[in-house]
C-alpha cells in the first residue's frame, strides 16, 4: 500500500469516527426521551389507577422528573452537537492548511514538488 493510500484511509477513519460519534449522540438523546416518556406514563398511571397515598406521591414526583429528564437530554444533545461542529470546523481548517495534498500524493512532507505536474 502506498503512502498516498495511507493518507486517504486515515481521513476515512476520522470521518467514520465522527459519524459514529454523531450517531451515539442521537442514541443518547433517544434514551433520554425514552426515559422521559416512561416516567410520564408511569406517573400518570400511578395517579389514575391507584388510590394509595404513597403511589399518588410517587406519581406526582415522576411527572416533573419526566420533564427534567427530557429537557436534560435535549440540552446534552445540542451541547454535544455544537461541540462536534466546532471539532469539524477545526478539522477542516487543519486539513486545508496542510502543506501537502493527500489526494494526488504530491508535495508530501520531505518530498519536492514534481514540476511536470500530476502523473
Amino acid at each position: 500500500m502506498t503512502e498516498n493510500h495511507k493518507f486517504n484511509l486515515a481521513g476515512t477513519r476520522d470521518h467514520l469516527a465522527a459519524d459514529r460519534t454523531i450517531l451515539a449522540n442521537e442514541r443518547t438523546l433517544l434514551a433520554y426521551l425514552r426515559l422521559s416518556l416512561t416516567l410520564f406514563v408511569a406517573g400518570i398511571s400511578l395517579l389514575k389507577f391507584f388510590d394509595s397515598v404513597i403511589l399518588t406521591i410517587i406519581g406526582i414526583i415522576f411527572l416533573p422528573l419526566a420533564v427534567v429528564s427530557g429537557i436534560t437530554g435535549v440540552r446534552r444533545y445540542r451541547r454535544c452537537g455544537k461541540f462536534l461542529m466546532t471539532l469539524k470546523e477545526e478539522k477542516s481548517e487543519t486539513v486545508s492548511s496542510t502543506p501537502w495534498r493527500t489526494t494526488t500524493g504530491r508535495e508530501r512532507p520531505g518530498e519536492e514538488a514534481d514540476p511536470s505536474g500530476p502523473a
